[in-house]
């Protein structure tokens, strides 16, 4: 695997990366099914687990995938090995209410919602 440096950081990712949406399986928005279908969680595990050993170290998630169950998956499969992977989620989709989302980039939900993806992901 090759490896090139993230931005002006010192950390070194992957070449390929790992699109964690899959995974998530289904998300609800109000009363539909949204994303992919039912999934299976220990497939979704090995499978996470075999990018380390096939040199792949960055993972990109969502809270949106799987209403945050990728995320959840992300932790359970890298605990104890954090420090192997650069994890990239995003943020900035609100459910409301009546089950619809809106999309808010205000300073207190982004803070907000990064509280809870660092919660999900197990990590700081």
């Amino acid at each position: 695997m090759r490896y090139r440096k993230f931005g002006a950081t010192d950390l070194e990712v992957s070449e390929i990366g790992f699109g964690a949406w899959a995974i998530g399986g289904p998300g609800r928005l109000g009363p539909n099914e949204t994303g992919w279908g039912d999934t299976d969680d220990a497939v979704s595990l090995r499978t996470l687990e075999a990018c380390l050993d096939y040199g792949i170290n960055f993972i990109d998630t969502s809270d949106a995938y799987g209403n945050g169950h990728s995320e959840e998956l992300v932790a359970q499969a890298f605990k104890g090995k954090r420090h192997q992977v650069v994890i990239c989620t995003k943020g900035g989709n609100r459910t409301m209410p009546d089950g619809t989302w809106k999309k808010d980039f205000s300073p207190e939900w982004i803070r907000s919602a990064c509280e809870a993806s660092l919660k999900r992901l197990q990590t700081d």
